[in-house]
């Protein structure tokens, strides 16, 4: 498709930012990668929003006066639409991943517009990710595949297979008040959403990275392979898992009603069970059902969100009425109630 004239100008303008936003974030330097994306990428959706609309010739400016036809103007310009009008405008009331995608990230730019948290960075990765392959997908279907940017990118290179001091302590801020506020948003945001709309590689960008060893420099086309989990059988899936440097967990919101304390999760599974259930016994079952790292250094996030999370405030974990439920359905039981406690020498 040959562009000409304005859409020309705006197809230009998006690419550039949709380019310049790749670099910030891939920015070694650069502290505050998510919010500096976001910005740009902003940019770049409202301005391919843009061009979309001014192919197809729709006004996409504020009406002042609706039965005059008379439009809003700023500075002597004409008031377009900002992305969040677009998104409404363009997908017409249907519910997406993409839409999604988009109305999370304007939300998270809004929140953190005024805050420095660079902690937040891994935590949006996926989103991050997901947001330029649709702006990449929407711009080829709208203008050509002449207009990709895709052979601009490569993936960026990584300093280290582990996590440095410097950033296990960066990871352990977490616990800022200020953040945590940040993360509410974003539990509470994907909430709303099915579990297709938020399983969808158009929401959150989730995969293996694969390490790929060959006899020569021939032997291989590609230095990271893709892996579809639904590709994959549980048992491939569970060694992909052992050896796998950074995997991106769904984060399940939890109320603040059904966060409990061990201490806590011990009475009320004491008072139901027909034994004296004490703080050892408790550890012995998340131990068995693998529902929490065992030490807090261990990535303590990587939860069975089900039955516990991490409580970043107090830097403990807390636990949820499904948790009380399994363990007096699985301790009433007295075979399991044996396998489990023989497991840690315990009857």
């Amino acid at each position: 498709m040959v562009l000409r004239g304005k859409v020309k100008k705006l197809i230009l303008k998006s690419r550039e930012s949709a380019l310049l936003a790749v670099s910030i974030y891939n920015n070694p330097q650069t502290v505050f990668k998510t919010y500096s994306y976001i910005v740009n990428m902003c940019i770049a959706w409202t301005s391919l929003f843009h061009a979309i609309f001014e192919k197809n010739n729709i006004k996409y400016f504020y009406l002042k006066n609706q039965k005059r036809r008379e439009y809003e103007k700023i500075d002597g310009e004409y008031k377009a639409w900002e992305l969040s009008t677009c998104c409404q405008k363009y997908f017409k009331g249907e519910t997406n991943a993409v839409k999604a995608n988009l109305e999370f990230l304007i939300k998270l730019r809004n929140k953190v517009e005024h805050r420095f948290l660079p902690e937040l960075d891994s935590h949006v990765f996926g989103e991050c990710q997901s947001c330029l392959f649709n702006y990449e997908k929407m711009l080829i279907n709208e203008f050509g595949s002449e207009h990709a940017i895709n052979s601009s990118l490569a993936f960026s290179l990584q300093f280290s297979e582990v996590y440095e001091d410097s950033q296990i302590k960066s990871m352990k801020n977490m616990k800022m008040k200020e953040l945590e506020s940040i993360k509410k948003y974003m539990d509470e945001y994907r909430m709303e959403y099915s579990d297709d709309i938020l399983e969808s590689m158009e929401y959150s960008f989730r995969v293996f990275l694969i390490p790929q060893t060959g006899n020569n420099i021939n032997s291989v086309d590609r230095s990271i392979e893709f892996i579809k989990k639904s590709d994959l059988t549980e048992e491939q899936y569970e060694t992909l898992k052992k050896d796998i440097a950074l995997i991106k967990n769904k984060r399940v919101s939890v109320s603040n009603d059904d966060k409990m304390s061990p201490g806590t999760v011990v009475k009320l599974v004491n008072s139901k069970v027909d034994f004296e259930f004490k703080m050892h016994h408790h550890t012995y079952c998340w131990k068995y059902y693998k529902v929490r790292p065992k030490t807090k250094s261990d990535n303590p996030e990587e939860t069975d969100s089900r039955y516990c999370n991490y409580d970043s405030v107090h830097n403990d974990y807390v636990y949820t009425k499904q948790w009380v439920d399994k363990l007096v359905k699985d301790l009433s039981n007295e075979k399991i109630r044996e396998k489990i406690f023989e497991s840690r020498g315990q009857r």
